[in-house]
């Protein structure tokens, strides 16, 4: 069987039926943002700034009116959501569509797929995204044959190996008659015909394959990082993205697939960046999913087990807080989510959390801290989860911590991807500032308090395919810094380097060396020293 082109992008739509909307999808922000409209009415007149100095006045107008009645109920200065609304119903929002789009030719194949057919569909998607070698035997049938049927005649799939023999562009005898042996030969027609055919030659894919294999750790972007503990592979917050010509011809996105046999995905919580059904449909069925006991599904968070299981996956383990489990040589240990919550303090509701968790991976020859968009919040403070851990196992060698802060006022959320936290915030904090992250230094306090060696900033974008989709600033030179919401990575090693003014007048440094990884940087030789690793087609390429 042929491999989906490294161009095809996948999308995966959920028919939301809900009242107010579902937390796999965006309803619940633009539910809250069509009651808070005339807020969003004043920003558009006066400006952002305005809206903000007058937030409190506007958002007690809009509570007190009609429309906001209509969800929620009273009490006081306070009130509660409607249950239906704090509690979609999870029947009521199913995944029904799949589109696949070709970077290169712009070709689109949109496709509905009934709840029963999601598991055939899902093992169709997850063979034609593994490589050759790494393929468990798989003939498809009914609705997963149709759809690949579908994909060949829409120029979606390429050779076996996902590249063509090397003769002046066209594809050589040896893949014309593996393709007619399999009936694919229009697929390699279409393939030609829309330019689709991407030029990564045999040797450079190996050598990518030789630095994968050696590698330790790979970061391949925003919040996904893989781990290798001996022949184990885990990997993080898988968000995968396609190929494009958009993006530098040196420099395109690692592959789920350009690392083989995944043993285990961790998920830290559910939001799209890090609980991505198009790119976990990617991978196998029987995949080990490790996914936060995040209990029944809520406006803020989705029952990611169950969410699983219905797109065909088999191996869910739920984790709840201070629990572990074995992975081949490695142990996986689940530790608490503060912080990203719709306020640092106290929230209406606590009961209804962005679920998560954070994750420590004991590898056979390393251990690593996996943060996320964590901070602080009513419940507690990541930093006090770091110091329980050294004080109970002691230090861990590496810390991946976000560091953008995200330092907004209440107002600014309806502006942002979160717009739902805006229902949960109380009235005493409407004019408020709140830090819903970790920062630079909370970052770095962080990774002292783990006694770490390394600490890598990450999740916030960091290469063109995520600036492009809104993730994180431009790090190519052209971009425009914003402190207090996107700060630039090298933040952090400015911070680390000014930690205190010392009574002689000088900076001392943190014992943390801050090291700043481009999205498909590998590292080996850990944990005392590391060497960097970078594999031909996934080089950083602006100094």
């Amino acid at each position: 069987m042929q491999t989906i082109d490294p161009h095809v992008a996948l999308t995966v739509g959920y028919d939301d039926r809900t009242r107010f909307g579902s937390p796999v999808t965006t309803r619940p922000s633009d539910s809250v943002r069509e009651v808070f409209q005339p807020v969003i009415d004043h920003a558009r007149r006066h400006g952002l700034d305005a809206a903000v100095e007058a937030g409190p006045r506007l958002l007690r107008e809009v509570v007190e009116g009609r429309d906001f009645a209509a969800v929620a109920r009273r009490a006081g200065r306070e009130w509660r959501l409607n249950e239906d609304v704090l509690y979609p119903d999870p029947r009521r929002a199913r995944p029904r569509l799949l589109t696949f789009q070709h970077r290169e030719s712009g070709r689109r194949l949109r496709t509905t797929v009934d709840p029963q057919a999601w598991p055939e569909v899902h093992a169709l998607i997850a063979a034609l995204a593994a490589r050759e070698g790494d393929r468990a035997g798989f003939t498809p049938s009914g609705r997963a044959r149709e759809l690949l049927d579908a994909l060949a005649g829409a120029g979606m799939l390429g050779r076996q190996s996902g590249r063509l023999d090397q003769e002046g562009g066209r594809p050589g005898l040896a893949a014309i008659k593996t393709a007619r042996a399999l009936g694919t030969t229009r697929a390699l027609d279409a393939a030609h015909a829309l330019g689709t055919v991407h030029a990564q030659t045999s040797a450079d894919a190996l050598e990518t394959a030789r630095a994968l294999e050696r590698a330790q750790v790979s970061f391949v972007g925003h919040n996904t990082v893989v781990v290798r503990s001996g022949g184990t592979r885990l990997v993080i917050d898988p968000f995968q993205f396609s190929w494009s010509p958009a993006y530098p011809a040196a420099y395109q996105p690692l592959g789920l697939r350009d690392f083989g046999r995944l043993d285990a995905v961790l998920i830290t919580h559910s939001h799209p960046d890090h609980f991505d059904a198009a790119s976990l449909l990617r991978l196998p069925p029987d995949t080990r999913m490790i996914v936060p006991d995040s209990g029944p599904e809520t406006l803020l968070c989705a029952d990611m087990a169950a969410r699983l299981r219905e797109l065909g996956f088999t191996n869910v383990t739920t984790l709840s807080w201070w629990s572990s489990v074995v992975v081949g040589d490695a142990r996986v240990h689940a530790l608490p989510f503060y912080g990203e919550q719709p306020t640092d303090e106290t929230t209406l509701h606590p009961e209804v959390r962005n679920g998560g968790n954070t994750y420590v991976v004991e590898a056979a020859d390393f251990s690593a801290a996996f943060v996320s968009d964590s901070g602080r919040d009513a419940l507690g403070d990541v930093r006090s989860v770091a110091s329980r851990w050294h004080a109970e196992h002691g230090p861990v060698d590496l810390v991946f911590s976000g560091y953008r802060g995200w330092i907004t006022y209440p107002v600014q959320l309806l502006f942002s991807s979160v717009g739902s936290y805006l229902a949960f915030v109380p009235p005493d904090l409407w004019g408020a500032r709140c830090r819903l992250m970790n920062g630079p230094d909370e970052a770095i306090d962080l990774a002292e308090r783990w006694g770490a060696r390394y600490l890598f900033p990450y999740g916030d974008g960091g290469a063109p395919w995520y600036w492009s989709a809104g993730l994180g600033p431009r790090l190519d030179g052209t971009g425009i810094e914003d402190v207090d919401f996107d700060p630039f990575p090298e933040r952090v090693v400015d911070a680390a380097a000014r930690r205190i003014r010392l009574p002689s007048g000088t900076a001392g440094r943190s014992p943390v060396r801050v090291v700043v990884l481009r999205p498909g940087d590998s590292l080996t030789g850990l944990p005392a020293s590391f060497d960097l690793v970078r594999a031909p087609g996934h080089t950083w390429p602006y100094g």
